[in-house]
């Protein structure tokens, strides 16, 4: 992701070197394969996950990794390109979430943040 591409870049230029590290921004599509490289020693590690995605992938795939520090991470937003706000939205407007346990609950919790869902416990 661009933001995680920048931040890397700005604390390996700026930062790691200070430490005597050398940090690079390496792009891969597929995050279990990420994890993969970083499991099979490619990689030292990933920063683009939270600890709940972390377990899944681990849980499933048998991988020997663990959340070694907490970091920054982008916030799960609501993205149209066809509204501009949430107010915008109409009635029983169609709404995609994704579909693994990690997101899907971070994407209910936000829809619920923002009222567009109710849970029991909401009314």
């Amino acid at each position: 992701m661009a933001g995680e591409q920048k931040l890397i870049e700005y604390v390996g230029e700026h930062i790691a070197p200070d430490y005597g590290l050398k940090l690079e921004a390496v792009g891969v599509q597929d995050p279990v394969q990420a994890d993969r490289a970083v499991a099979q020693g490619q990689y030292a590690a990933t920063v683009y996950q939270h600890q709940w995605w972390l377990k899944q992938v681990v849980d499933a795939n048998g991988f020997q990794l663990t959340s070694a520090l907490p970091l920054f991470q982008w916030a799960f937003g609501v993205y149209s390109d066809r509204y501009k706000s949430i107010a915008d939205l109409p009635q029983r407007a169609t709404i995609v979430v994704p579909d693994d346990g990690a997101n899907q609950g971070q994407a209910l919790w936000l829809l619920a943040r923002q009222g567009l869902i109710y849970t029991r416990s909401q009314g």
